[in-house]
């Protein structure tokens, strides 16, 4: 039996009852959304900063890059898989962040002073941790 159309219609309570769910609900996902950017960001800064900490001799390690880019891989297949959705703005951030990682891994590689290695491992360590943190309140 269909109702009649009056049955249907909200009143202003009931509306912003509705509205206040629905504000909570995405607040909830959203909330939820930005881990799988987290660990991504954590992760990069944590193998990349190890890698150049090993390869402060200048030699190339060949066992330490492919351990490092492994790690990488997983943790970008992890968050592409489980990240299917992110906060507003995380697109910029995400270009900020890759662009200073881009800087400092290539200082840490091709920088020709001593402890370039040290210096840009504690940078990278530091974005990330900065990252992390400010994707985890925004």
């Amino acid at each position: 039996m269909d109702r009649p159309a009056h049955e249907h219609q909200l009143d202003p309570a009931q509306a912003q009852q509705l509205l206040g769910k629905a504000d909570r609900l995405t607040t909830q996902s959203r909330s939820t959304a930005s881990w799988p950017a987290i660990g991504l960001q954590l992760g990069l800064g944590a193998a990349s900063s190890m890698y150049l900490i090993s390869h402060r001799d200048g030699l190339f390690d060949l066992p330490a890059f492919i351990l490092m880019m492994g790690w990488i891989l997983a943790l970008i297949f992890f968050s592409t898989i489980f990240g299917k959705t992110s906060k507003h703005g995380f697109g910029k951030r995400w270009v900020g962040f890759m662009i200073a990682w881009i800087l400092l891994w290539s200082l840490g590689i091709f920088a020709p002073f001593p402890h370039a290695q040290l210096v840009a491992a504690l940078a990278i360590m530091a974005i990330s941790l900065i990252g992390a943190v400010w994707e985890a309140r925004s």
